[in-house]
């Protein structure tokens, strides 16, 4: 059974709205402190698994105050915890008065208008001398520049995965003279599906026979 002592060192007159939170497993929580003269239980609601939270208005200063878990009293770790006159180990919360809540966020709006400004920075010449950045190295492996061996089937489970990084990008091979080919591998589910699209831009049909054979002959996709 708890002891009644009231170690509320009220600074201000109006009640500041605060949360309290259980964060362990169990079937019903209920919380009493020195703010009620630990007279109520008080019901926590779960909001997920495992998390329990309820919020009550606290006069300004430090209130002691405690868990009912399961019907067993109990502290929580994520509060501090203090002794009270009687011995009894108890968790405690120091509600801090409106103005202050208030005086700490306007410092944190102030420190956050700090990081913008109106005035237009300069830009130095320097950056536009370098090189743009070349591609990147997951993105030269495409199903494009892929090699197939010839006379040498291999079934869809064991050909390799493709890179993350392919996926959804529009690729295009490198120029031909008859053909335009290109190529997008898209995913579904744990399938992933490259579509190879093969376009002629010449009107010569022999020309064009004779291009595709090579392809293949080449072993590109």
């Amino acid at each position: 059974q708890q002891s009644n002592p009231e170690i509320n060192d009220k600074t201000g007159n109006q009640p500041i709205l605060t949360e309290f939170v259980w964060n362990e497993p169990c079937q019903q929580v209920f919380f009493c402190g020195s703010f009620n003269q630990w007279k109520e239980r008080i019901p926590m609601l779960q909001v997920s698994p495992g998390v329990w939270k309820a919020t009550r208005d606290l006069m300004p200063g430090k209130h002691q105050f405690k868990f009912i878990v399961d019907s067993a009293w109990k502290c929580s770790s994520n509060y501090p915890t203090q002794k009270d006159q009687n011995g009894n180990v108890n968790n405690f919360i120091v509600v801090e008065p409106k103005e202050e809540i208030q005086e700490q966020q306007r410092q944190q709006m102030e420190e956050i208008e700090k990081l913008f400004s109106q005035e237009i920075p300069e830009n130095p010449a320097q950056i536009w001398n370098g090189y743009p950045n070349e591609l990147p190295k997951q993105l030269v492996k495409t199903p494009l520049n892929a090699t197939i061996l010839q006379n040498q089937f291999q079934p869809s489970q064991l050909l390799p995965i493709p890179d993350h990084v392919v996926l959804t990008h529009f690729f295009r091979q490198r120029k031909r003279k008859n053909y335009s080919v290109t190529a997008s591998t898209s995913r579904f589910r744990g399938k992933y599906i490259t579509v190879v699209l093969y376009v002629t831009t010449n009107n010569d049909e022999q020309e064009e026979i004779e291009e595709l054979v090579d392809i293949y002959q080449a072993g590109e996709v």
